[in-house]
């Protein structure tokens, strides 16, 4: 016989449960309802899964279980990234994929073959009322900024795109480049003799072009800036003078505590450019050191979604460079010894030869060069010898002795036809699970804006 205290327990028991469940499916509910305001894409350039792993490893002094903030997102999915003519992509290809949704042919910035220009995921945002930005640490007319806010039929084109982004009104633009601004009059590459930085600033932008002016902007005053920090590209970070060029986190947080001022929100694309430089180059360093820099923007754009609660995360590379492999020969402390990049060290040896040694173990911790070794770095100082493959690139002797000593060894001088790894975070992140194309991404990104995209 079942006693009436134990009937009252039974019932109060499916009493809480139901609360729970209820509580439960609103909790659910109220999540599904968070809508995305601001859209952060965060591209790594040249950044597949081992350049990611390398990073990691040695950013956790040699501990393979540390993850980069970009490997610890809610979502994670993977993408394929072939271009239209070929089964490698490049930047301009696969970046016209992130952003328009549509493919095209390499070397194209957000145009297809048929030559009509095709509406970005950005200029959709802009057209919403958001406000718009561009971050990289190569120079602004470069390919992957140039596919969201530029349409030119050759990606050199780079004094056309930086006028495009005048005409477009982007918010926020920073990265190196000053030259693509400039008439050649001015030591500049325009032939058409327009002081673009000029026409920026009678249009309303805070130009800044140094540390200095940098640390002095204002979110709430300076509403749309141009920062032009070197002719050309950046510096890398393992060889950048802090005290001249701000991080790529430093411009991501200024970029976010400016554009977050406008009510109806903002879309801004960052990228680590020199991740895919220095994999060209097979240099180890360039490409450990600013793998970690562009990590430490994602935390900072991811710290501001996870209080913002209304801001979508997407972390992607446009493809791999360099087919960088992790080997059995990995040696983390030989690579947590490095203290420039092999370009720089090799600007450092005189003809003469008399200083690689010292070079090598300041720079690189490495004193025991063999006699074959040292004779190359001396040949190439003087011009002797070049290290190049069919595409131009290769990087130094000193790039190939340091990836050897390192154990971190390339496949190609080029782009690898590797499918990258896209992660996310925010409302509706989990839409980018799973297997699916490039230009899939800006589809699930305008899905989530309640924008339909492509037009």
């Amino acid at each position: 016989m079942i006693s009436k205290n134990f009937k009252r327990f039974i019932v109060i028991l499916i009493l809480i449960s139901l609360v729970f469940a209820i509580a439960c499916k609103d909790g659910i509910r109220a999540k599904k309802d968070v809508k995305v305001k601001n859209v952060i894409v965060l591209i790594g350039d040249g950044m597949g899964n081992q350049q990611r792993r390398i990073a990691a490893i040695v950013e956790g002094k040699g501990d393979a279980d540390h993850r980069l903030v970009c490997e610890s997102l809610t979502t994670s999915g993977v993408a394929f990234d072939h271009s239209l003519d070929a089964i490698v992509t490049d930047s301009a290809a696969a970046g016209t994929a992130l952003a328009t949704g549509y493919k095209t042919n390499n070397g194209m910035i957000s145009m297809t073959p048929d030559g009509k220009s095709r509406t970005t995921i950005l200029e959709a945002c802009k057209q919403r009322g958001k406000s718009t930005g561009l971050i990289t640490d190569v120079t602004i007319a470069h390919a992957t900024p140039a596919v969201y806010g530029a349409h030119v039929k050759q990606r050199k084109m780079y004094s056309e795109i930086a006028s495009q982004y005048l005409k477009n009104g982007i918010d926020f633009l920073m990265a190196g480049g000053t030259c693509d601004f400039l008439p050649k009059e001015l030591k500049g590459k325009r032939k058409d003799k327009r002081h673009l930085i000029n026409e920026f600033k009678k249009s309303g932008y805070t130009y800044i072009s140094d540390l200095k002016s940098f640390n002095k902007l204002n979110p709430d005053k300076d509403k749309k800036v141009l920062g032009l920090f070197r002719y050309g590209s950046m510096d890398y970070e393992i060889d950048r003078n802090k005290a001249k060029e701000p991080s790529l986190a430093e411009m991501t947080n200024i970029a976010i505590k400016t554009l977050k001022k406008n009510p109806k929100g903002f879309f801004l694309m960052v990228e680590g450019g020199k991740i895919d430089w220095a994999n060209h180059g097979h240099d180890v360093a360039g490409s450990v050191y600013n793998t970690i820099a562009f990590d430490k923007a994602v935390k900072v754009a991811l710290d501001f979604a996870k209080n913002d609660k209304h801001t979508l995360i997407i972390v992607v590379n446009d493809h791999e460079t360099g087919g960088m492999t992790i080997t059995a020969g990995t040696n983390i402390s030989q690579i947590r010894k490095l203290k420039a990049t092999s370009g720089k060290m090799a600007g450092m040896i005189k003809k003469d030869g008399s200083n690689v040694d010292e070079v090598f173990g300041k720079y690189a911790g490495i004193d025991n060069l063999t006699d074959k070794e040292r004779k190359m770095v001396i040949d190439e100082a003087n011009g002797k010898l070049k290290v190049r493959d069919e595409l131009g690139y290769g990087g130094t002797i000193i790039a190939h002795i340091i990836s050897k000593r390192t154990g971190v060894l390339f496949a190609t001088g080029g782009h690898s036809g590797t499918p990258v790894i896209v992660a996310a975070y925010g409302p509706g992140c989990q839409i980018f699970d799973g297997f699916y194309d490039q230009t899939d991404i800006p589809k699930k990104i305008g899905k989530l804006l309640g924008i339909k995209f492509p037009f």
